[in-house]
């Protein structure tokens, strides 16, 4: 318990009157520490190696969100897959192209409002978008509304698989509005893509395959109007009304349909598809 007092009372001493032992006293008491900050160095290791283990909670997020996503899309491609059978059924029993719009557009937009207010999803009001935000989305609601009425009357027109043929010919539509409007331009491989497609439709209507499968001139013009609809519909939505949520924006064009086509509903009655687009096939 002495020695620290001696050498405490030395520090406080002139140096000069110290000597070497006062300062090889200085030295040995700077020692440790120096080496007590050895500790805080190899401390710090572990502090670094915990944020190891949290990127695998992370990604484990990231890859069941994309199975989810995944999951969504083949969903979606088998619901969308099957309008074409159902809407024939619900013709034979009856039901106009335009009633079936406005129902399959109701119960949409029924489902993403509860789903909506259920989640409290964020959403913006349309008011106060800027003008062209507003344009924008009015013309997708007008697109989306015809491209629905045209589908479903095509549907009541010829075979399902003719109207899909005509349909799918909007990414050409897409591609083409794209560079035209300086979005894109074209490149050898796009306008292979463009070539082929073009004659593979025109293979696909040019051979006979059975009356199964006929084509019929408003059937035709429907499908053709939808794929119209539907380029138009994806040129506008790219980057026109950006600041509505997406699952909000899809409910506001749901909603917009139901109220465009319920009026022609009305008027067609139950054998609008008849009288509109002919037998259903």
């Amino acid at each position: 318990a002495a020695r620290p007092v001696r050498v405490d009372t030395a520090s406080r001493m002139d140096p000069h009157a110290l000597g070497a032992g006062a300062l090889s006293a200085r030295a040995t008491t700077s020692a440790p520490a120096a080496v007590t900050s050895t500790p805080a160095a190899v401390t710090s290791t572990p502090a670094a190696g915990t944020s190891a283990p949290a990127a695998a909670p992370r990604d484990q997020a990231v890859a069941d969100a994309y199975a989810r996503g995944v999951a969504y899309v083949l969903l979606a491609a088998l619901a969308f897959g099957m309008l074409g059978t159902l809407s024939n059924l619900a013709y034979r029993a009856g039901m106009s192209a335009p009633m079936f719009t406005v129902l399959r557009a109701a119960i949409g937009a029924l489902t993403l409002a509860v789903l909506i207010a259920a989640t409290r999803r964020p959403t913006v009001a349309v008011r106060r978008l800027p003008r062209p935000e507003r344009i924008s989305l009015a013309i997708a609601i007008v697109a989306n509304a015809t491209l629905n009425l045209a589908l479903f009357a095509a549907y009541g027109a010829m075979s399902v698989a003719l109207v899909l043929a005509v349909y799918f010919t909007y990414p050409m539509l897409v591609a083409m509005a794209s560079v035209a409007l300086g979005r894109e331009r074209f490149t050898p491989a796009r306008v292979a893509g463009l070539v082929l497609a073009t004659a593979g439709l025109a293979l696909v209507l040019g051979s006979p395959a059975g009356p199964a499968t006929s084509d019929s001139t408003a059937g035709l013009a429907f499908a053709g109007l939808a794929a119209a609809c539907q380029a138009t519909y994806l040129v506008v939505s790219r980057a026109g009304y950006t600041r509505v949520p997406s699952d909000q924006a899809t409910m506001l064009i749901l909603t917009g349909g139901v109220l465009l086509a319920l009026p022609l509903a009305l008027v067609a009655g139950p054998a609008g598809s008849a009288a509109v687009a002919g037998e259903p096939s």
